[in-house]
């Protein structure tokens, strides 16, 4: 039987594009439509939110964090954005690092067992990143559609 929940109210209630992505410890990690990624406790509480503009020295820029996170074993998310950055946050909200492609990010990134983050963009170019990840993370949901194949099922 399937246990029904309140639903989770995201504080200043956003816009939200793109559907979430669950962390090993419950957390819910979601973007909206101003460029903003948040991190949502399972009680409902909101951890953190981060906008792309706290990336760029405090200015504002006109596009998107796109995409549903996607969360690797060694604690990182990763996340396109259609000004063409992969970000890369500790989950903890604070950057790690940033790649830039030529034209916007499309789709979650994808994390091999060797190291490689494989992202899109529109430009029709794959990007193949070395990080320290070798996998998803273990939760029930780390990225868009569950795992790197997209079967969309859950474990």
């Amino acid at each position: 039987r399937t246990q029904r929940h309140p639903p989770v109210e995201v504080p200043d209630r956003p816009q939200l594009r793109e559907p979430p992505s669950l962390g090993p410890d419950g957390t819910i990690y979601v973007t909206n439509n101003s460029g903003t990624l948040y991190a949502i406790d399972p009680n409902g509480s909101q951890k953190w939110k981060r906008s792309i503009e706290d990336t760029h020295n405090q200015m504002p820029l006109p596009h998107w964090i796109d995409d549903t996170p996607t969360i690797a074993n060694n604690g990182m998310l990763y996340v396109g954005s259609d000004d063409g950055t992969l970000y890369a946050f500790h989950t903890d909200g604070t950057l790690a690092w940033t790649f830039h492609t030529l034209k916007p990010i499309e789709g979650a990134p994808a994390i091999a067992t060797n190291g490689t983050l494989y992202v899109t963009s529109t430009s029709g170019a794959l990007y193949a990143i070395h990080v320290t990840a070798t996998g998803l993370a273990r939760s029930p949901w780390p990225k868009y559609q569950n795992n790197n194949r997209n079967t969309g099922r859950a474990r």
